[in-house]
């Protein structure tokens, strides 16, 4: 082997080192995502919204009560042949309460990603009694859904959401929505179209969700409806 050919081998060896040894703190790219302040508003103004009521058409009340908010930069690691190539940090903030016969909610919302591997929207996650689901801003699509009947979930990939089985269960963005006479705007209203075979009659087929105040409406798969009080 001649010397100068060595040399690069030699070279091209402590690089490969000096990269590898670099870890995560020193990957070759770093990037923040954070949620779009327009989409952050479907999150709740704790400072006014801290516990609320709601009361079925039967005249029976609960109390919802606010736990702990969570707001984070949640890391994420990507590599490459083991050296790290991207450490990203998305924005991710969580609301959760308890209520009075167990029902509970939560509503959650993580920041967008846009790399090579993944493109998903800035994704909200809510969650009433034992019905959740995740929907995408920007597919402006229900990627998930949870049931106690089993769940189904899509895949980010390069070439956008996948999943073995469709998602028939949908979200409606509704202007403005009467409930127990209180007109309350920009509503997210989903439906639960998925799991038609196995529904129990307490399950929530229905949510509505109103921006800066959260839960204002739900209801069960045997037509008891929950209305917040306002």
């Amino acid at each position: 082997m001649s010397i100068m050919k060595y040399l690069n081998n030699f070279f091209l060896f402590i690089l490969f080192g000096i990269i590898v040894s670099c870890g995560e703190e020193h990957s070759l790219r770093e990037e923040n995502y954070y949620i779009d302040n327009i989409n952050k508003e479907w999150l709740i103004d704790d400072s006014i919204n801290s516990n609320f009521t709601m009361i079925d058409n039967n005249g029976i009340s609960q109390s919802f009560n606010l736990q702990w908010i969570y707001n984070e930069m949640s890391k994420s690691v990507s590599k490459n042949f083991g050296i790290t190539t991207l450490i990203s940090y998305r924005e991710y903030i969580s609301y959760s309460y308890t209520s009075t016969y167990n029902s509970g909610f939560s509503i959650s919302m993580t920041a967008a990603t846009d790399n090579e591997d993944i493109q998903n929207g800035d994704v909200l996650t809510a969650n009433v009694g034992n019905t959740a689901f995740r929907y995408d801003f920007t597919y402006n699509q229900v990627t998930d859904v949870y049931l106690n009947a089993g769940a189904i979930s899509s895949i980010y990939t390069s070439e956008g959401l996948q999943s073995d089985t469709e998602i028939l269960s949908k979200v409606e963005l509704i202007d403005t929505l009467t409930v127990n006479n209180f007109q309350y705007k920009d509503i997210l209203h989903f439906k639960l179209n998925d799991f038609t075979d196995s529904i129990d009659n307490f399950d929530i087929t229905e949510i509505y969700i109103s921006k800066n105040i959260g839960l204002i409406k739900y209801k069960y798969y045997n037509d008891i409806e929950c209305y917040r009080v306002k």
